[in-house]
């Protein structure tokens, strides 16, 4: 939508039969939009900022529970490997 306006506020902005006030009007216009694209490219840059960071935290998350979980697997396997101590005393 900006986009368009920009393009129309461009077209009108060729005639020559404006007035240097007109065409100063214009100018201010055209400038207001850019203020405003750049707003809305500051707003998609954070939310995406904000949301790789939701994503990394719980992609950590999701490791940490894992390797946990991998780790007291592990822990409770060896336990029950019999040892060398247990095979000489039968």
């Amino acid at each position: 939508m900006y986009n368009r306006v920009m393009n129309s506020l461009e077209c009108i902005l060729e005639n020559d039969n404006l007035t240097f006030k007109e065409k100063t009007y214009i100018l201010e216009q055209m400038r207001e939009v850019a203020d405003e694209i750049s707003k809305k490219d500051s707003e998609k840059s954070a939310n995406r900022i904000k949301l790789i960071g939701i994503v990394s935290g719980v992609v950590a998350g999701v490791i940490t529970v894992l390797g946990t979980a991998i780790g007291v697997n592990l822990t409770s396997k060896q336990n029950n490997i019999p040892g060398d101590d247990e095979e000489e005393n039968h």
